[in-house]
């Protein structure tokens, strides 16, 4: 439960990271990338919640394949948005980093939870 916990932290230090830098986007009038960017960033985390209560290993699995997609698509929003030139190069890279490590994460969860899926079936959690 800690190891999960712990890239929840990190998806929720990298949303508040991403909503800050569309402040600027949005000052420039760059409003509809700010919104992709943001709705890709949060998912992934609000996915990755949400496979914790998972019933079964399965929907654990589906959950958080929705989490690599969003991540993968979060990579790319914040490609689209350095070639804008309106965030320091710097700090996107900081960030594609970032979501690249977190990617990287849910990837070894997905690969396990179909490694595991013999017993796919069985409910994971009471909740």
């Amino acid at each position: 439960m800690r190891r999960n916990s712990d890239i929840i932290e990190r998806c929720i230090d990298l949303t508040l990271e991403i909503v800050d830098i569309c402040k600027t986007l949005k000052k420039h009038h760059q409003y509809e990338f700010a919104s992709q960017v943001v709705r890709s960033a949060s998912s992934m985390g609000a996915n990755l919640t949400e496979a914790q209560v998972a019933r079964t290993k399965i929907e654990f699995g589906s959950i958080n394949s929705i989490a690599l997609r969003e991540a993968r698509e979060t990579i790319y929003w914040l490609v689209v948005i350095g070639r804008l030139k309106i965030i320091p190069v710097e700090r996107i890279d900081k960030l594609r980093r970032e979501t690249s490590e977190i990617a990287n994460i849910i990837a070894a969860i997905v690969i396990s939870s179909k490694r595991s899926k013999g017993r796919g079936k069985e409910i994971i959690n009471s909740h």
